[in-house]
């Protein structure tokens, strides 16, 4: 069995999650380096696992820090909505 079996689910950036990740690292990066360590903490969770549900409460401290920038409010509401429950 090789890794890619072993893999439930790629990262795909055509979906919604994936666009919403990276419009989240684009927004973020003429930020301070506080949102942008968190940003790429969010990046790094879901680009490993995208179809796990406890992914969700492993980035959601840094989902809550990231909600207190206003550019980032929307896209941060995406990446909630687009999560697997």
């Amino acid at each position: 069995m090789s890794h890619e079996e072993t893999r439930k689910e790629k990262f795909d950036p055509t979906n919604k999650l994936g666009r919403a990740v990276y419009m989240l690292v684009d927004a973020s990066a003429k930020m301070h380096v506080d949102i942008r360590t968190r940003v790429a903490r969010v990046r790094n969770a879901v680009q490993t696992a995208p179809g796990d549900p406890m992914v969700r409460f492993k980035i959601d401290p840094d989902l809550t820090a990231l909600m207190k920038e206003s550019r980032l409010n929307p896209i941060v509401r995406a990446i909630r909505k687009a999560m697997p429950r």
